[in-house]
């Protein structure tokens, strides 16, 4: 059997994987990882095929990974620029932030030179882009990579607490409550929490 009808069998079975039990699932994760890392240049060639609108199966892609993500450093900060551009030219970029979604995973307890990347990359877009649910997405994701000492991005969630886009303003609030050890509601105001009663925060995604 070829690498590139192994790889193909693979993603198939990963795009079914939520079907299956939490062990079977673990098995075929590191069973996945085990063969990338065997045939790394084969695997970026066969991951760069994947249209980024093919969110689930990245998900579980960078889900496998995450468990060794230090070896993997690189590839995941271009795949969340492969991805972030993706979603500035979509239609609908709902697709696409499935495979985003995927990113919380390498949250770790510690900061780290790999998040400070990770970070650049958020910053970035919630600065810079045009995109109202993709600056929802980047303000949503700092969130797993923010850290008490992270002075910038912490003065930059402040800032956000006065966002015009509403669910900006909602995820700010947020992201510095649960990083300060407050309950996630404290401050949002309450024109805020109504709008997320009726609208949901998340639904715009």
């Amino acid at each position: 059997m070829s690498v590139e009808t192994e790889f193909n069998r693979y993603f198939e079975k990963l795009n079914d994987s939520f079907d299956l039990e939490d062990g079977e699932r673990e098995n075929l994760l590191s069973e996945f990882r085990q063969l990338v890392t065997r045939n790394r240049s084969d695997f970026l060639t066969a991951i760069s095929d994947i249209p980024a609108t093919d969110g689930e199966l990245l998900f579980h892609v960078y889900d496998s990974l995450s468990k060794d993500s230090s070896n993997w450093q690189d590839f995941f900060i271009n795949e969340l620029n492969r991805l972030f551009s993706a979603a500035e030219s979509a239609k609908d970029p709902r697709s696409v932030f499935l495979g985003i979604d995927g990113f919380e995973l390498l949250n770790n307890e510690n900061d780290s030179d790999f998040s400070k990347r990770i970070r650049q990359i958020i910053v970035d877009k919630i600065n810079n882009s045009k995109n109202a649910r993709i600056r929802r997405v980047a303000t949503w994701l700092l969130g797993d990579f923010i850290y008490l000492g992270n002075d910038y991005e912490i003065q930059l969630l402040g800032k956000l607490k006065s966002d015009s886009d509403w669910r900006v303003r909602y995820f700010a609030y947020q992201i510095l409550n649960e990083l300060n050890g407050r309950s996630l509601e404290n401050g949002i105001p309450i024109l805020d929490r109504l709008r997320d009663k009726l609208f949901g925060v998340y639904k715009s995604f």
